[in-house]
């Protein structure tokens, strides 16, 4: 078996500025160079929510390294991460408009069970390779 460490790049640009996504890396010992991009977040009509995660993480990941690849700036070993996550229960429930909306969608998980779709992109700007992938997880909320 190969160790995955001896592959990992010498960089890891983390197209986002999550709090939760760069306290991640670094709790596994990760030191991320942070490039959020400004990606409009729209999404097909009509897409699933697997769907969804996987398009918006692939469109960050793209913009951003379209970015380095402008730039010229493009580190010889390195690699992109990008990612998106929602949370659906018959729909996606995206940002909250407002506090009424903020609470119709805190009445619509509670006492039952909700789903977190998470997509994440990994993107070689030196060879082009994309990688695209998501992970869902059944959430139960209980009063």
């Amino acid at each position: 078996m190969t160790n995955e460490l001896e592959t990992f790049p010498e960089e890891l640009i983390l197209a986002s500025k999550s709090p939760r996504r760069i306290e991640i890396l670094r709790n596994h010992g990760i030191k991320a160079i942070v490039m959020p991009t400004r990606t409009i977040e729209t999404l097909p009509d009509g897409i699933e929510a697997r769907d969804a995660v996987m398009y918006l993480a692939l469109k960050k990941g793209m913009t951003c390294m379209n970015d380095l690849l402008a730039q010229g700036s493009v580190p010889s070993s390195c690699l992109i991460l990008a990612a998106d996550t929602v949370v659906y229960k018959g729909e996606i429930l995206g940002k909250p408009k407002d506090r009424d909306d903020a609470i119709r969608m805190l009445r619509l998980i509670r006492n039952t069970s909700h789903f977190v779709a998470t997509g994440c992109a990994l993107l070689n700007p030196n060879s082009l390779e994309k990688r695209v992938f998501c992970d869902v997880t059944e959430v139960f909320t209980k009063d």
